[in-house]
């Protein structure tokens, strides 16, 4: 979903910095793996080129996520 994002938004991206924000806790060790497999070393690659920092949020503070809860 975020490299989709990420591929949509390419154009209005690319030499901004901003914050990516997502409840899915392992996107931040997403780099620090060694050994990937083809699909996560093309995303890796792919989204490395953007200037974004990570941050977290709680799955229940992410009302977005859970609209479809109620």
């Amino acid at each position: 979903m975020i490299v989709h994002a990420l591929k949509m938004w390419e154009n209005n991206l690319l030499g901004s910095r901003f914050v990516l924000t997502s409840d899915h806790m392992g996107l931040r060790y997403l780099f620090d793996q060694v050994n990937m497999n083809s699909c996560k070393a093309l995303w890796s690659a792919m989204i490395k080129e953007f200037d974004f920092k990570i941050s977290n949020i709680k799955g229940k503070e992410n009302r977005v996520e859970n609209a479809h809860n109620r």
